[in-house]
């Protein structure tokens, strides 16, 4: 699902998205610009989809540009995105068998 424009998504719009993730069985992902407008669309969407159970992989591509951008201007982008995907998706993984994984002899 692409969100296109500026705007700063709302609850509706994080509703609908965990919505079709939930329909559909999907994992969220947001391809965020690296402007300051992009990274607000990030920042806001991300509290609001973590509310209804879902936490997005966000991805910024390289190089300062725009996902528009980045595919017309690298062939393998899309790979490239799934790679960062796979890579940020194993890491959330681990972290989260660390939080849920006692150890033993630290006191926090």
């Amino acid at each position: 699902v692409g969100l296109l424009g500026t705007h700063t998504p709302d609850d509706a719009v994080a509703a609908r998205l965990a919505n079709h993730a939930d329909n559909s069985g999907t994992r969220l992902v947001i391809v965020s610009d690296p402007d300051p407008a992009g990274r607000r669309v990030a920042e806001t969407l991300v509290p609001l989809l973590s509310e209804r159970g879902h936490e997005p992989i966000v991805i910024t591509p390289p190089g300062g540009v725009d996902l528009n951008d980045w595919s017309r201007h690298d062939h393998r982008w899309a790979d490239e995105l799934h790679h960062q995907i796979g890579n940020l998706a194993d890491r959330a993984q681990s972290a989260e068998c660390l939080r849920a994984t006692p150890r033993a002899g630290i006191e926090l």
